[in-house]
């Protein structure tokens, strides 16, 4: 297999992936903490879970890949 072909993961994905899963998991503690009306951080928390959970899902799976990055058919 040369260096094109072979099965890579999307490190830049899994990194913005991951940084959303923290902002995420930053927001629904704090929402808890603060109680209240601070738990309407859960309201941009949602959708920051789900675009984390969904890029990571997609990101890191190997795949083959071209040197941008992008995925092959």
């Amino acid at each position: 297999m040369t260096h094109q072909n072979t099965p890579r993961r999307d490190t830049f994905g899994i990194i913005l992936a991951t940084a959303f899963l923290i902002t995420a998991a930053a927001l629904i503690t704090l929402a808890i903490t603060l109680g209240g009306w601070g738990l309407l951080l859960l309201i941009p928390a949602a959708p920051t879970l789900l675009f984390g959970i969904a890029g990571l899902a997609l990101d890191a799976v190997k795949r083959p890949r071209d040197p941008f990055g992008r995925v092959q058919r």
